[in-house]
């Protein structure tokens, strides 16, 4: 089974939604393990309310999310390990040096992620709901395009 790893900071909002559109894309029609983690994430937590309330929308439920911290095993296992941020590129890269080849930003998988001036997804953390639905709009192409190249076999 292929692991794909989402990373953002506190693992209750980013990685917690681009986890669950991605399954919900893939619909476990494929044989991938879909995760996610935070570099600095406190473990126990539920994710965001307003991440679960915009996820819910669309049809996806992330109400059983728990946040964890990022670990060595999770980088070791993963194939991809797709961050939020340049920041969390950066520290996966420092920490674990030999992993650099699978780290990705997830917006290098859209074809117009850098026409937005940034390569990093803006955290909706603490901002009100529509900010996570607007998240999760500057997500939603890359995802798509990541779930086609996986089912393709391209990556």
């Amino acid at each position: 089974m292929t692991t794909i790893l989402f990373v953002c900071t506190g693992n209750s909002c980013r990685s917690p939604m681009a986890e669950g559109i991605l399954k919900n894309l893939l619909r476990k029609k494929y044989d991938f393990k879909i995760m996610s983690a935070g570099t600095a994430a406190l473990e126990g937590l539920s994710a965001s309310p307003h991440a679960v309330e915009a996820l819910k929308k669309r049809g996806i439920d992330i109400s059983g999310h728990i946040s964890r911290s990022i670990s060595e095993d999770m980088i070791q296992k993963s194939y991809l390990v797709i961050v939020m941020a340049e920041e969390h590129k950066k520290s996966i890269i420092k920490k674990y040096p030999d992993a650099a080849h699978k780290v990705h930003l997830l917006k290098e998988y859209d074809e117009n992620g850098a026409d937005s001036g940034s390569m990093d997804v803006a955290d909706p953390v603490t901002q009100p709901e529509h900010a996570y639905d607007t998240c999760i709009n500057e997500m939603q192409n890359s995802l798509s395009n990541l779930a086609i190249r996986l089912i393709k076999g391209e990556i």
